[in-house]
């Protein structure tokens, strides 16, 4: 930032072009492992809540094929 206001950039000048591509890599690598954690989450949940009123999940669907160790099985179902 001292760079910047050396080269004349204002505040905002400063905060949009200096520390935005700086911060740019975190932010996208948290937003990669919030996406990895709520996908996780998402598996857990419908393998742990299955009902035959809902269906069967992808997660109810992976468990059913890795419990009768199938790999065909771990695919949807042909219409």
């Amino acid at each position: 930032m001292q760079a910047g206001r050396t080269m004349g950039a204002t505040r905002l000048r400063g905060a949009w072009h200096i520390v935005m591509p700086g911060a740019l890599p975190g932010y996208l690598a948290g937003l990669k492992q919030g996406r990895a954690f709520s996908w996780r989450s998402l598996m857990a949940a419908e393998i742990i809540v299955s009902s035959p009123d809902l269906g069967v999940g992808l997660g109810q669907l992976l468990e059913n094929g890795r419990n009768n160790s199938s790999m065909s099985r771990c695919s949807w179902p042909s219409s």
